[in-house]
């Protein structure tokens, strides 16, 4: 048995973006792995079929693609700095690709109208309407501009008078036309035949998330406003004759509210609440084992088939036209994407301790049918997770360990505290490079899921006001559960770590105990009063979340409560800060004040700036600096956590 190593992440393959072919037993699905000499990622083209998995295209593609009769219509690799975008189409028979159409931009999605006829997107920029004709010019040069707020957003820079834009092609005659919906920000759309159902904020200068239902009219051409929905907007879908809208209305928990469903009749022009929903939407597993995207609804013979989370897991749930909600699927995982084919669930899913495959479901039996990623992980050791369920704070809480490569309950052994982000996230029995990398070089890894994650309803995920309060008293309890469980571990050895929210559960740790001998936070929340004004949902989210409001003097020290900075006196614990200078969620100055913080203490400290990473770097980072990132985090506890070995 071998040891899980860092370079185990480059041998993975990530699988996505399901999506089923014209004949019965065929499905297609995206699988991207890593390029570790150009240091980029690679993305291929997998068919399904009567038990067979090809890959169908591994040249020239952008990972975008849509199913037809007897071939696929793909995207070309984008050329860097070039505007266009080309497509072509793969023979399902033959395997031979012809050229289709080129467009002057390159789009984020493609869905078919009807044969012929096809629904963009991409971005438009309001100053210059006709700008995707040329392609981008180049900005920030000299200056930049901001009129609105959030006015960047991560992993897509300044967005300032950026919008999401329409387009149709009518691949006959190469036609073009931009459907011109004004300044509005789409939040979600839908088309069929006659036209496009979309719902949008009111274009001000700062967004907000109450939006209007518009419809725009092929025939007309031009889009009217319906109504306005008093929701946020999830998403929307043509469902029969009526519309069927995911949305919150955000009165009893705020902005990480769940959302119910709706459905807009356009005869009767009215909103019906159709479902109360205590879920919510997506499945909020975490993993650093995939890249790509993948659905979160379907409609079926009539029903419409939806993923959440339950507890610790990925669940699909079905729909009526009653409003009638039961579990269709329930298993121990994560599911990326799904389809149903013939009556009969597929998905792509993280089962059994290993990275995402292709599975079928038939009468509720998971059957597995690739074994993409087995060779990467063949002979090595996988620790498997061993579930604590305590009671902290009323609560009952989840939590797991994972032992330590070549265990043995006679030795003494470190252990790390991994604390998930989110907050509204969770962990759960699946495979987490990161925890099994530590696994294997010596610790105990603890994960947990403490109040205020998702798949527990709106009560539970509700730490409006309590960061640091609940979650806090939780983790601190699972630790002393597992320490009475595991007397192996080194009481005086433990470590601490987490990105995002659990950067700031980091910080809020090393600020209020010194049972830690080690941390390292990452991509983390240090102050609220300055992530106010400078995340992309620091507007919106921090006062939502902590209760305070930025610009009332009697109410920003509220921020301040909740901030680990205003508490850095106490630190004393060794810290780590790993940020990248393109996240604009957890803004770098963000971790700059920790780091400086503890500097100022005379605390052991060092700091890591990931150039040209945003918040996502542990996920989608470049192949090189994830490598890195690990590297400096095992650098860390190795040198505070294995004193007296």
């Amino acid at each position: 048995m071998n040891k899980i190593e860092i370079e185990q992440l480059f041998s993975l393959r990530f699988l996505s973006d399901l999506k089923p072919g014209k004949k019965e037993d065929l499905v297609f699905f995206n699988v991207r792995g890593s390029d570790v000499e150009k240091d980029e990622y690679t993305v291929s083209l997998y068919a399904h079929e009567e038990g067979k998995t090809t890959s169908l295209v591994k040249e020239d593609y952008g990972g975008l693609y849509l199913p037809e009769e007897e071939s696929v219509l793909c995207l070309g690799k984008p050329e860097k700095d070039k505007k266009e975008s080309h497509f072509y189409r793969v023979s399902l028979v033959s395997g031979e690709k012809k050229d289709a159409f080129t467009l002057p931009f390159v789009p984020n999605d493609i869905k078919l109208v009807k044969k012929g006829l096809y629904l963009l997107s991409a971005q438009v920029d309001l100053n210059d309407i006709n700008a995707y004709k040329r392609g981008p010019k180049e900005e920030g040069k000299d200056c930049i501009v901001l009129t609105e707020s959030p006015f960047y957003f991560n992993g897509q820079g300044f967005i300032d008078r950026k919008r999401k834009g329409l387009f149709l092609y009518q691949e006959r005659g190469g036609v073009l036309t931009y459907l011109n919906v004004g300044a509005v920000r789409l939040a979600a759309y839908d088309v069929n035949e006659k036209g496009i159902y979309f719902a949008a904020d009111k274009g001000k200068a700062k967004e907000n998330f109450i939006h209007d239902l518009y419809y725009y009219d092929f025939a007309k051409k031009k889009a009217e406003k319906l109504l306005s929905t008093g929701l946020n907007i999830y998403d929307l879908r043509v469902w029969g004759t009526k519309v069927l809208l995911l949305g919150s209305a955000m009165e009893d928990y705020g902005v990480n509210e769940n959302p119910k469903f709706y459905t807009y009749d356009p005869k009767a022009k009215k909103i019906t609440l159709l479902a109360e929903n205590d879920d919510g939407f997506g499945s909020s597993v975490l993993s650093d084992v995939h890249l790509g995207g993948g659905k979160c609804w379907l409609e079926d013979g009539g029903d419409i088939y939806y993923l959440t989370t339950e507890r610790n897991a990925s669940v699909i749930r079905k729909l009526d036209p009653f409003g009638r909600i039961t579990t269709f699927f329930k298993e121990e995982g994560a599911i990326v994407d799904f389809l149903m084919q013939g009556g009969n669930l597929v998905l792509l899913g993280d089962y059994g301790m290993r990275p995402s495959e292709l599975y079928r479901v038939n009468k509720g039996e998971l059957t597995k049918i690739t074994a993409l990623n087995e060779r990467a992980l063949k002979g090595r050791y996988i620790a498997k997770p061993k579930k604590i369920n305590f009671n902290s704070c009323g609560y009952d809480i989840d939590g797991w360990v994972l032992a330590p490569f070549e265990y043995d309950a006679k030795k003494k052994y470190p252990a790390i505290l991994e604390i998930h982000g989110g907050p509204k996230c969770v962990y759960g029995e699946t495979f987490i490079h990161e925890m099994q990398l530590l696994a294997s070089q010596g610790y105990f890894v603890l994960f947990a899921n403490p109040f205020g994650g998702d798949g527990r309803g709106n009560r539970f995920a509700d730490l409006r006001g309590k960061y640091g309060s609940i979650d806090f008293n939780n983790l601190m309890d699972f630790v002393d559960e597992v320490l009475k469980r595991y007397p192996s571990i080194d009481r005086s050895r433990i470590g601490v770590t987490g990105g995002s929210y659990g950067g700031f559960m980091t910080n809020w740790i090393v600020t209020h105990s010194r049972r830690f001998a080690a941390a390292a936070t990452q991509r983390s929340i240090s102050n609220w009063l300055s992530m106010c004004g400078t995340s992309d949902i620091g507007y919106a989210f921090a006062e939502d979340q902590c209760g305070g409001k930025l610009y009332q003097e009697d109410e920003a020290e509220i921020l301040w409560e909740h901030s680990p900075l205003k508490f850095a006196k106490a630190l004393k614990t060794p810290l780590l800060v790993l940020h990248s200078d393109c996240d604009y969620r957890c803004p770098l100055e963000q971790g700059y004040q920790m780091y400086a913080a503890a500097v100022e203490k005379g605390v052991p400290a060092k700091m890591v700036i990931f150039k040209g990473e945003n918040h996502d770097l542990s996920r989608a980072g470049k192949p090189s600096l994830r490598k890195r990132r690990l590297e400096e985090i095992t650098a860390w506890f190795e040198k505070y956590l294995r004193k007296g070995k």
